[in-house]
């Protein structure tokens, strides 16, 4: 990996800190990926499904089922859509009838 040149008043600077002379593109983002990947496994342990932050146990639990019952996560997101959706409208309509 290539050093990004430092403008003179930034090597200055950084010589009178007494700190190591990262350019600002390179420093904060050079040791966020670091503890990133550190504790890549960690937070892959927490959550089973990437890009979702549910429990590992819960997630596991859904997988038994619906492999148990032959689903797929494509059904199971349409019929909970379905579900929440359905439920939303009953709201509604109890809404309405309550303000009448």
């Amino acid at each position: 990996m290539g050093r990004i040149p430092l403008s003179s008043c930034a090597r200055k600077r950084a010589q009178r800190s007494g700190k190591p002379a990262f350019s600002r593109a390179l420093g904060e983002n050079f040791f966020k990926r670091g503890y990133k990947e550190k504790h890549r496994a960690e937070r892959k342990a927490k959550s089973l499904s990437r890009g979702t932050s549910a429990l590992r146990e819960t997630l596991e639990n859904i997988n038994a089922f619906l492999e148990k019952y032959g689903y797929t996560k494509v059904q199971l997101i349409e019929a909970g859509y379905k579900a929440l959706l359905d439920e939303e409208e009953a709201n509604l309509r109890d809404a309405a009838v309550t303000n009448c």
